[in-house]
């Protein structure tokens, strides 16, 4: 699965491998894209990561591997909506990717919930039933599928080393 991945519309390629610091997940970088090299991203949900170059930012994080349904399960980082989603990841062919986008929804917003519900400040319905529906049915409610082909990176659309 590693490679350079074309993804759809215009958001650029993105460089499949291995992750640094855990070389069995698989992670993607932002290799090129066609716009402006040195603009900053702004809009991360993770403020950390504000004023970073968009350029080389890490857009497939930290997905595991299940062999037994043959897919990699992580989160995406989607530029253009400045939202992290939770994806699976499934080679098709030797050169296509169907990636399953969609809000799922983790352990730590339900302690958070369960926290401050146990601190006398209990969710209202709207937060709770929100919760719920995407425990229950975050990937067939809310997914958005895509297909990524392995393609050559465009030298014009590339990212400055």
């Amino acid at each position: 699965m590693s490679g350079t991945w074309r993804l759809p519309d215009t958001q650029g390629w993105v460089e499949l491998g291995p992750c640094p610091e855990a070389q069995h997940r698989l992670c993607g970088i932002l290799v090129g894209f066609d716009g402006d090299h040195a603009a900053r991203d702004f809009i991360h949900p993770d403020f950390r990561s504000w004023g970073e170059l968009a350029c080389g930012s890490e857009i497939v994080l930290s997905a595991e591997h299940y062999p037994m349904a043959d897919v990699w399960r992580g989160q995406v980082y989607q530029r253009s909506e400045g939202r992290i989603v939770d994806a699976e990841l499934k080679l098709t062919s030797p050169r296509t990717l169907d990636v399953l986008l969609y809000e799922g929804a983790n352990l730590d917003e339900g302690v958070s919930l369960a926290i401050f519900a146990a601190l006398g400040s209990p969710p209202d319905l709207i937060d709770l039933g929100d919760y719920g529906l995407r425990v229950i049915m975050g990937r067939e409610l809310f997914g958005q599928s895509q297909i990524w082909r392995q393609s050559a990176l465009p030298d014009t659309m590339a990212c400055p080393p």
